[in-house]
């Protein structure tokens, strides 16, 4: 029995390594690693903050099982796993672009997408800047990111410090289930201390400080209705009306 568990495992453990055989791009100078396995309509994974591609997709299972019906393609975000892992926050202005890159790279016209955590959150601004290159999309873990403000400014920079430190409070905090007693600091040092070990610190750092590029801003107009509803609705309301004019004075 005991050596029919060990054969499953080592079986496990090289079926794992055979789906990690990395492969390179160049992303406008930055190294990015991916995988590829599989085969039918393309699935591309992103992963999360701190992740990788062995943490987000394999060890969890889910490259693995996709493979068997799909052709599955997965990458280290820049400043992850094997990637490169730039010190600038001005690079991680192209974190999304990375994937769109790998698209491309591989001759991959539209596919579809799979993003949690931070991943999500570039899956979702991607659907607003090339949408025409995606079949649909998964989202997990994930939500829109307010845009950048003085104050979000503020705890961007308090966060990169910690992170230039080792720690990673504000991750743990911010992931914590809601229905659950909030992280003690001895949890917080504790998956800090995992995570650091598995990262470049300085990388971290200025991807937290980088905040510009996934915004998507939410507006709330108070007291609008829709106009089924009120034939003076929102598409009537000043303030929806002040919001469209400030999102597409601010559009490249």
């Amino acid at each position: 029995m005991l050596r029919r568990l060990l054969s499953a495992t080592l079986l496990w453990i090289l079926a794992s390594a055979a789906l990690a055989q990395d492969r390179f791009l160049d992303a406008g100078g930055v190294r990015i690693r991916y995988v590829e396995r599989g085969a039918g309509a393309p699935v591309v994974l992103v992963h999360g903050f701190t992740a990788s591609i062995e943490r987000g997709w394999i060890e969890t299972g889910v490259l693995p099982d996709l493979a068997r019906d799909y052709r599955v393609i997965a990458l280290d975000l820049r400043g992850h796993g094997n990637s490169d892992k730039p010190r600038e926050p001005r690079a991680y202005d192209e974190l999304g672009l990375d994937v769109i890159r790998l698209l491309d790279h591989l001759g991959i016209e539209r596919a579809h997408a799979v993003g949690y955590s931070l991943g999500g959150i570039i899956v979702l601004k991607l659907l607003t800047t090339h949408p025409q290159r995606f079949l649909s999309a998964v989202l997990g873990g994930a939500a829109y990111r307010r845009s950048r403000s003085e104050r979000s400014d503020r705890q961007a920079e308090a966060a990169a410090r910690e992170i230039e430190a080792g720690m990673y409070r504000a991750l743990v905090v911010s992931t914590a289930p809601t229905d659950e007693a909030p992280p003690t600091d001895e949890t917080i040092r504790s998956r800090s201390r995992e995570i650091a070990a598995a990262s470049d610190l300085r990388a971290h750092a200025a991807l937290m400080r980088a905040r510009r590029w996934p915004a998507l801003e939410l507006q709330v107009v108070p007291g609008a209705a829709h106009p089924t509803v009120h034939p003076r609705g929102l598409p009537r309301h000043a303030e929806f009306l002040a919001a469209i004019r400030r999102h597409v004075a601010r559009a490249p």
